[in-house]
């Protein structure tokens, strides 16, 4: 038998916003400990009531989402593509992006997100992440039974706190059962994730004494994208962790220290991971961390 994970208490941060047409709450907090290497930031529970609900854009991110469902669908269009091509899912998984996407509750929202590593997504759900780069695929069809148990299970329960409890020990009773990623793929990434993308691949490889293209062939296989466009992303995602911080923007300064050689290689960046201009995403996000809103 698994050994299941100890309960601990870790205290949950409540965020929410309430406006003329309807409001929203989210909840997050740390998962255990030892799902560090597995899954990036908080798990994040939210609510959202209305008579609008706001259509958001997601961008690229060196991370896979599972949002689980218990309240209304979600209207999904997979990354790169319109939202009148957008698909109607109850929980769903995403893969690593290189482009934006585009999501949209169909009413009342009730929902759970967690945000695993490559090797977290690698080896929960069980196979080959190339399969799911720029995809949207229901949870059900990575997982079959298991997923719907999973979401029943959580469903019932009327504390976020009890649901991240049980959302610790079914990560981790699957990924102690799997395959983890290779050691040369872990290392590598974890050595661009430290120097956020600008570790060169040549190094890499070097380091590991294998040739560019077999480690290409790995991350493809393994993470989903090759590892200069994974370094590519690491570096936005610092652009967007250092808007998070900062009341009034100047991005000049902001791609001098992501290390942006100059400003047309930062904007050619920042629109193609993101599907939007700087500009444009200071129009468009919304109070209070609650995304990027999509505006058609």
């Amino acid at each position: 038998m698994h050994e299941s994970l100890l309960a601990i208490d870790i205290p949950c941060q409540t965020i929410s916003h309430q406006s003329d047409t309807g409001g929203w709450e989210m909840v997050s907090r740390p998962p255990h400990p030892r799902l560090r290497n597995y899954v990036v930031g908080d798990y994040c529970g939210w609510t959202e009531t209305g008579s609008v609900f706001t259509a958001r854009r997601e961008v690229a991110t060196a991370m896979s989402a599972l949002i689980l469902n218990f309240g209304s669908p979600y209207l999904v269009a997979d990354p790169g593509q319109p939202i009148t091509k957008a698909g109607i899912y109850g929980s769903f998984a995403a893969g690593l992006s290189d482009v934006s996407a585009i999501a949209q509750s169909l009413g009342p929202a009730l929902a759970l997100q967690v945000n695993f590593t490559p090797a977290g997504a690698y080896a929960f759900y069980g196979c080959a992440m190339s399969g799911l780069t720029n995809q949207v695929i229901a949870f059900e069809s990575l997982l079959g039974a298991d997923a719907n148990r999973l979401v029943d299970k959580l469903h019932t329960q009327t504390r976020w706190e009890d649901r991240f409890a049980i959302l610790d020990n079914a990560i981790w009773e699957r990924i102690s059962k799997t395959a983890p990623v290779s050691k040369s793929v872990a290392w590598a990434f974890h050595e661009l994730r430290r120097t956020d993308g600008a570790m060169p691949i040549g190094q890499l490889s070097d380091k590991l004494g294998c040739s560019p293209r077999r480690l290409i062939a790995e991350f493809q296989d393994q993470i989903g994208l090759a590892p200069k466009k994974i370094a590519r992303i690491m570096r936005f995602e610092r652009v967007m962790q250092q808007t998070e911080k900062c009341e009034t923007i100047c991005w000049g300064e902001i791609a001098l220290e992501c290390g942006y050689y100059d400003q047309s290689h930062f904007i050619r960046d920042f629109t193609a991971f993101s599907g939007i201009t700087p500009q444009e995403f200071l129009a468009m996000r919304l109070p209070g961390n609650g995304g990027l809103a999509y505006n058609q």
